[in-house]
């Protein structure tokens, strides 16, 4: 109230004042506190008619009381200030924005990209920290939303992880913060196409025969309903892909090679893809194995000869088995060996032949199985024997050969021209097809343990032999007391033997573990008391 009052007397003259007037400055300094300093000069103006000493006399204790005045208004009224700058009421005024596509619209893409957008305000100064958010909406109209700050060059990126073929619409937003605008929102269309392929699962065809196309997207995957244009020494010719992303042309017969070429003009936003080249045209040719199971240290053979059934001699051949490739050559007969002395067991081996510039390549696998009866030369194991076999081919009593037996003898040897081949695959079948069951002597015979498929020793010999004997190959029986399996159960065992080449081989098809020529599940220098029999008697 003093503030108020001093700064009222102040702003007016003495001669500008009435009576009232006066009376009213008056009575409001006499309510205020009793300073001597304050009240005397004011009193002694006021009643001598307020001359021209006041003015004087005020300024004098404004500038002895400015602190005090300070103080007082504080103390009166904290919310009222010494400022007469009405700005500070004021609403700021905030710069405008806008924003700023830098990747092209229609922006046509492949995979995973960054997408770029700049925000400016109304100088052209790049805005830094500020938030932008993306609303972008896939082909199928579904929305994802994104935000990223911009860095210091006014820039947010956004990595687009597309997923849908087609175009995506992206909106651009900003909405401002406490020193700018928000900026009128930007579009833009990002179009994902996936890129094609087209392959030819070979580089050469062959004369008069199907050469095959086919076209993939960019992860392998067969783009099937595809329509393909192709051109073969200038004809062409239009094909739709099938289910498995193929189609196949048939190459010419008068000629070794072809200019050819096969456009795919892109649909359904897959790229467009073309191939080209020169392509030879070859005969076609064989690479034929000859056989499928030997003796550890013999020969792997095989058959090279052309489609026509010309026999290619002096041609190189590469086989590869266990890690390791070997090269050799075909003999006048088209037949190439390798001789292998690997360890007991089946193998993957494969085979190819290149090209002579008129047959083509070729190139085949089989599995060999190679046998070694080493370490158990014995006695009714594996043993050697210039002796007639020849009443050990024909069956009776529990291998009896049925109308079954016989058909299924066929079936196993039939791909075979070795009798040792077909006396591994006999013995092979009985010991991956039957189960064990543990009982006294032949209880079912071959012909019901071949049906029945389980059956103790006695009954797997029988079956072994019935099927051996159904293909002309001379088998028989062996039984022996003190037999000691692995599990420590010693027991009295039947087994089969097959002869082949002079040899009679151990054939115990109870264990997985036993191969022809070799028995792991028992110990072979436990038994006593061998028996052979031709056919067994219980």
């Amino acid at each position: 109230m003093l503030l108020i009052t001093i700064l009222s007397v102040s702003a007016v003259s003495a001669d500008s004042m009435d009576e009232s007037s006066l009376a009213l400055v008056y009575d409001e300094f006499s309510n205020m506190s009793d300073n001597e300093t304050l009240n005397s000069p004011l009193e002694e103006a006021l009643n001598g008619n307020l001359n021209e000493d006041l003015d004087d006399n005020l300024d004098d204790y404004l500038d002895e009381n400015d602190n005090s005045e300070y103080d007082l208004e504080d103390n009166a009224n904290p919310e009222i200030t010494d400022s007469d700058d009405e700005s500070d009421d004021e609403e700021p005024v905030l710069k405008d924005t806008s924003l700023e596509i830098i990747s092209q619209d229609d922006w046509k893409i492949y995979g995973n990209e960054d997408y770029y957008v700049k925000l400016v305000d109304e100088d052209g100064n790049p805005i830094s920290d500020a938030l932008i958010y993306f609303r972008i909406e896939d082909p199928e109209g579904v929305c994802a939303f994104e935000t990223a700050y911009t860095d210091v060059d006014g820039i947010a990126i956004l990595s687009l992880d597309l997923s849908m073929r087609g175009i995506h619409n992206i909106q651009v937003s900003y909405y401002g913060d406490l020193d700018y605008n928000s900026a009128e929102s930007v579009y833009s269309n990002v179009i994902l196409y996936e890129m094609t392929e087209i392959q030819t699962p070979k580089e050469y065809a062959y004369i008069s025969s199907d050469f095959t196309i086919k076209l993939v997207d960019s992860n392998g995957n067969p783009l099937s309903n595809k329509e393909l244009i192709i051109y073969v020494d200038g004809v062409e010719y239009i094909k739709t892909t099938d289910s498995n992303g193929q189609v196949y042309v048939k190459m010419p017969s008068d000629r070794n090679s072809v200019n050819f070429t096969c456009f795919f003009d892109g649909e359904d936003y897959f790229e467009q893809s073309t191939l080209s080249m020169t392509l030879p045209v070859y005969k076609k040719t064989y690479t034929k194995p000859l056989i499928y199971t030997i003796l550890k240290g013999n020969c792997f053979k095989i058959l090279l000869k052309g489609a026509d059934g010309k026999i290619l001699k002096k041609e190189k051949v590469k086989f590869t088995i266990n890690g390791k490739t070997y090269t050799r050559t075909t003999w006048n007969t088209g037949i190439a060996y390798i001789r292998l002395k690997l360890s007991r067991g089946k193998y993957k081996i494969s085979f190819s032949y290149d090209n002579n510039g008129v047959y083509g390549p070729s190139s085949n696998s089989s599995t060999l199985e190679i046998i070694d009866p080493s370490g158990q030369f014995k006695k009714g194991l594996n043993q050697n024997t210039k002796l007639s076999v020849s009443k050990y081919k024909y069956g009776g009593g529990y291998a009896k050969i049925t109308k079954a037996i016989r058909k299924l003898s066929k079936k196993l040897t039939s791909k075979y021209s070795t009798k040792l081949e077909k006396a591994t695959a006999i013995f092979n079948y009985v010991r991956d097809n039957l189960g064990y069951s543990y009982y006294a002597n032949s209880k079912k015979g071959a012909a019901k343990t071949l049906k029945t498929k389980r059956g103790n020793c006695c009954d797997h010999s029988n079956l072994i032999v019935a099927l051996c004997r159904a293909s002309k190959i001379p088998a028989r029986y062996a039984h022996a007391k003190g037999c000691r399996f692995g599990s420590g159960f010693t027991t009295g065992h039947v087994w089969a033997q097959i002869y082949v080449n002079g040899r009679w081989y151990s054939a115990d098809g109870t264990s997985y573990r036993n191969s022809l020529g070799h028995i792991k599940n028992w110990n072979t220098k436990s038994y006593k008391r061998l028996r052979i029999y031709r056919n067994i008697p219980f």
